[in-house]
């Protein structure tokens, strides 16, 4: 969901400011979206300094752990009657996917779920926000790629991890992030880090303002992730011997 095969956006700017704009006609009227939620996911990482690829689409995540999202849903609802419809509503996880009707811009996915990774402060220390809307620090969407990637088996996962390993400021958290995985974890990374190393490319925009991840950032975090298989098996085998 939402990278889109022709781009109607000429550059990172262009593509910045519509993304704005639809998060702006979302937050205005709803707002519970604005007061209990951040605007996460590869969209908002991508605007927060990854520039790394083009998603039009908007995640919201709770700030609180666990935090309810049925009357979030529901305020939308009765917002943008007509403008709008649920293509997932299950008030049981508390996860909806809808697809928002835009003037002049392409229909925009989102989805609205709970926080269920205790993981960092989902806000940054200097409070980021697009039009009001809190964004998630790059140190939270690295440190929760890293917890969720060996669930899924996307290879644009793979792609937002390397991404913020690239960047000076999630590069920490996600390193963090990663020494909290078993070995099987860290394999199964690694392979899917080494597949995507042959396919990089179709995730990366060649519009000016993007920032694409290259092979050698691949590969660096390739080598990374087998020193950290490698320092996994010593700590193996030395209890092995105890």
């Amino acid at each position: 969901m939402g990278r889109m095969s022709h781009s109607p956006f000429t550059s990172f700017e262009s593509y910045e400011k519509a993304l704005s704009s639809a998060i702006f006609t979302l937050v205005s009227r709803v707002p519970l979206l604005k007061s209990r939620c951040v605007f996460h996911g590869s969209a908002a990482a991508s605007i927060s300094g990854l520039r790394h690829r083009m998603s039009w689409d908007a995640d919201f995540m709770t700030e609180r752990l666990m935090d309810d999202t049925a009357d979030i849903a529901d305020q939308i609802s009765t917002k943008f009657r007509g403008e709008m419809e649920w293509t997932q509503a299950d008030y049981e996880s508390h996860m909806f996917q809808g697809r928002l009707h835009l003037d002049g811009l392409p229909d925009l996915p989102f989805d609205l779920f709970r926080n269920v990774h205790d993981l960092l402060p989902i806000k940054s220390a200097t409070k980021r926000s697009l039009n009001g809307m809190p964004v998630v620090a790059l140190e939270t969407y690295a440190a929760e790629k890293a917890a969720s990637i060996t669930e899924r088996s996307e290879q644009k996962d793979v792609y937002d991890i390397c991404a913020c390993f690239r960047n000076p400021v999630a590069r920490a958290d996600t390193k963090r992030s990663i020494t909290r995985l078993g070995y099987s974890a860290v394999k199964t990374l690694q392979r899917r880090t080494t597949d995507v190393g042959t396919s990089f490319e179709r995730f990366a925009p060649a519009i000016p303002g993007f920032d694409p991840v290259d092979a050698e950032i691949v590969e660096e975090f390739s080598t990374y992730l087998s020193l950290r298989r490698s320092q996994q098996e010593l700590v193996r085998n030395a209890r092995r011997t105890e």
